[in-house]
């Protein structure tokens, strides 16, 4: 199932064949138990299926992402470097 982060920050989901870590904006395509799509489902983090987030949605992201500062992004690990770090911990495979 295509599963898109809509939040302002880096969200994980437990899919089949592990963790998956997916940045702002990001979306893949992931397995998933039923259990853990309902509980993906509730946080209101993630938009499903591999149309557009609703317009509300979009502008909300739109407007939060426009709140983070340079500074912020320059503190930002690359998405590279996190899932090496978990990878090196055994907690993404």
């Amino acid at each position: 199932m295509r599963v898109m982060n809509i939040s302002s920050g880096p969200r994980g989901l437990n899919g089949v064949a592990g963790t998956v870590l997916l940045q702002p904006g990001e979306s893949q395509d992931i397995e998933m138990t039923e259990i853990e799509e309902r509980s993906a489902r509730r946080t209101g983090n993630f938009h499903f299926g591999t149309g557009k987030p609703p317009a509300s949605t979009e502008a909300e992201l739109r407007e939060r992402f426009a709140g983070i500062s340079s500074q912020q992004q320059a503190q930002r690990w690359p998405i590279e470097e996190v899932k090496r770090r978990l990878q090196e911990r055994g907690m993404l495979w």
